[in-house]
């Protein structure tokens, strides 16, 4: 239990770091996402889906795909963000959406 806490923790403070740190965080959740992981990050990486910076909000929707993948429910609270995704200005977004979708 204390492990599961403790990654979490991790997690949660490098999302709040610099871009660099989030987007190597992003790309490492969606190597190692677990259910539970899932679970307990899934409003994070959803809010994540309206950060500034365009290449961080792409890399947020890759790691709520496998997010997705490892907890269905999760679906259910994103889907209002992932529809805004589908009219995103920049098409790199756009397309990840589709596919995930």
């Amino acid at each position: 239990m204390y492990l599961k806490s403790h990654v979490l923790l991790n997690f949660l403070q490098d999302l709040s770091s610099s871009p660099a740190d989030v987007a190597v965080t992003l790309d490492g959740l969606s190597h190692i996402v677990t259910p539970e992981l899932a679970r307990d990050l899934s409003p994070e990486l959803i809010a994540m889906l309206n950060h500034s910076r365009p290449h961080i909000r792409k890399r947020a929707l890759l790691a709520l795909y496998k997010v997705i993948v490892k907890n269905p429910e999760t679906l259910h609270a994103a889907r209002s963000r992932l529809e805004e995704k589908l009219v995103d200005p920049d098409p790199g977004k756009v397309n990840p959406t589709l596919v995930r979708l």
